[in-house]
């Protein structure tokens, strides 16, 4: 199967739907299938690029997002028309391609550049303000961005939707558009080493000594730090609930906060002095990265519980065998029920008590694994749906 993978941007490290799509492809090309990826409007090329992955020998061409600005598109065209997909997958987020999330020509530009070829689209993000506590501008915008999106997808009719989270399910269903589940996964190959091994060497990296390393729970926090998750508060009673057990919180960041997320740990860090103890361990090459994982007692997810399937993160940690507690509650849509996510045994929404599995490290509970290959659940949908055409 020939598949061409369309995306906003394929800067390493700095774009997640960007790693998902080059994890994907390499995977299919893996496989024996035929892969093209394409970022449509890429912020971090100034001129046209194309190359092969060195890892993968996945084709590569990033457009500078002035040239998709401008709809300067023959180089894609061209590449498109070369390459003759099967499918042409979009993997979408709005914002990707205008800077207020505003598709307005989407759907014809998409129709000119897929040609013949059958469309797929994995909705990685959907409109603003379908939450109970978005002011009005976010609700006016948001109800734009869901005009001009299923405007576009009108003209454009992907045979085949996806969608990594049962709210977005939900949105979509009530718009007429009917996504099948696919996962996100993490971008972070496993090391083999046990949780024991890797919490040792976790314990001595922070300078801590092995008997104070016993009686301290070690929680990690993976990527962007948001103001709704920062809350001194919350991790207040949290360090009270680990208290309880006997156990010292200290909270770890890993990976790209930016210069807001920076801000927000060093106000944390005045915040919960004396009480939590906070370090950050910034980004890290892949394998010293799963290494921390595995050695974390628990994760703490910054997405809320209801869109915890739509995070890379999250599914890193869980990936890793790493129980991760949400302590965000706070995305309950407007109007309607707010689905549950879907379930994992690690997965768990933080009340006011930790639970067993945290407390209680066991290396056979925790077993890392990715599951079934996203790969192989898309092949499996993409071939249902060439079947029905």
């Amino acid at each position: 199967m020939k598949i061409a993978f369309l995306c906003g941007s394929l800067e390493p490290w700095r774009d997640g739907v960007g790693d998902y799509t080059r994890r994907l492809a390499g995977d299919l090309q893996a496989c024996g299938h035929q892969v093209l990826v394409i970022a449509l409007a890429d912020p971090f090329v100034e001129s046209l690029v194309s190359v092969q992955h060195e890892v993968s020998g996945v084709a590569i061409l990033r457009l500078p997002k002035t040239l998709w600005q401008s709809r300067q598109l023959q180089a894609v065209q061209a590449a498109l028309n070369d390459f003759a997909a099967d499918w042409v997958s979009l993997q979408l987020v709005v914002y990707a391609y205008d800077n207020r999330g505003l598709l307005r020509d989407m759907g014809r530009q998409l129709l000119r550049l897929s040609g013949s070829a059958r469309r797929h689209v994995m909705f990685h993000e959907l409109w603003i303000g379908t939450a109970v506590q978005c002011g009005a501008k976010e609700r006016l915008v948001g109800w734009l961005q869901r005009w001009l999106l299923l405007r576009a997808f009108n003209v454009w009719t992907p045979q085949l939707m996806h969608t990594s989270n049962p709210v977005y399910r939900q949105l979509l269903q009530r718009e007429g558009l009917h996504a099948l589940p696919l996962r996100v996964p993490g971008s972070i190959v496993i090391q083999n080493i046990s949780h024991r091994e890797a919490r040792l060497a976790l314990v001595a990296r922070l300078g801590l000594s092995t008997e104070q390393g016993q009686q301290l729970l070690l929680a990690g926090v993976f990527g962007a730090v948001h103001p709704e998750w920062a809350d001194p508060v919350v991790l207040r009673r949290l360090q009270t609930s680990c208290a309880t057990q006997g156990r010292q919180l200290v909270l770890l960041h890993m990976g790209r906060a930016g210069v807001a997320g920076s801000a927000l740990w060093q106000q944390l860090s005045s915040a919960l002095a004396g009480v939590v103890q906070l370090h950050s361990l910034g980004e890290l090459p892949s394998p010293e990265l799963s290494v921390v994982l595995r050695g974390l007692d628990m994760g703490l997810a910054t997405t809320p519980w209801a869109l915890a399937g739509k995070s890379s993160t999250i599914a890193a940690m869980l990936e890793h065998g790493v129980p991760v507690l949400v302590t965000r509650h706070d995305s309950q849509l407007r109007g309607q029920s707010t689905p549950e996510p879907d379930s994992h045994p690690l997965l768990m929404r933080y009340v006011d008590a930790l639970p067993d599995v945290v407390l209680q490290p066991d290396d056979l509970r925790r077993t890392p694994g990715l599951g079934t290959p996203i790969s192989s659940t898309l092949l499996a949908d993409l071939a249902a749906a060439t079947q029905r055409r």
